[in-house]
């Protein structure tokens, strides 16, 4: 009989435990499907909804490396506004040092925060995306593309479409002013 009592009573005791913990688990397992819902919600919003468009990404990515001698190789090249220099392939005496992305690169003397800025964008049309379509820079700042008759501005840093057809900005690269006492230099790179 005493067997019985304890038994039972052991039964019993489980039983309500078993209860307990399986409410408490059930709760715990909501919170965290709760908290991984919300996880994968956000992750996936930051795959659809992310700042860099993947229609941007339409010209390849390519290295981009060109190191710009202002004192010496390009002495008029500095305050002009609209002032361009296109780079279609490399420079004699630069070859192992020049990389030019996919259509060549574009350097502009624009209009910045603190006055000129120098912008570079890549030379092929991102309508057309090939490497021997290239735009044409003209002297009000923009630049056209002769296949598709593409337009765009030049001079704010961001190669915005000014005239269809495309519907895509340039694709822009930095630009890096390095001053080390008499020397100035432009480093463009992606």
């Amino acid at each position: 009989m005493i067997y019985k009592d304890t038994f039972f009573s052991r039964k019993k005791t489980f039983y309500h435990t078993n209860i307990f913990y399986n409410k408490r688990t059930f709760i715990l397992v909501l919170y965290s499907m709760k908290r991984l819902m919300i996880v994968c919600f956000w992750v996936l919003s930051l795959f659809l909804f992310s700042c860099e468009d993947r229609n941007q990404m339409r010209i390849p990515n390519l290295p981009v490396f060109l190191k710009l001698n202002l004192t010496t190789e390009y002495p008029t090249f500095r305050d002009n506004v609209n002032d361009t220099l296109l780079f279609f392939r490399p420079r004699i005496a630069h070859q192992r040092e020049d990389y030019l992305g996919f259509g060549g690169v574009l350097v502009i003397v624009g209009i910045g925060e603190n006055g000129t800025q120098y912008f570079a964008y890549d030379l092929a049309c991102p309508y057309e995306v090939k490497s021997n379509i290239r735009i044409v820079p003209k002297d009000d700042g923009t630049a056209k593309c002769e296949k598709c008759g593409s337009e765009f501005y030049l001079t704010d840093g961001w190669g915005r479409v000014s005239k269809a057809p495309s519907k895509w900005s340039l694709k822009r690269y930095s630009v890096e002013y390095v001053h080390t006492g008499a020397t100035e230099f432009l480093i463009v790179q992606n």
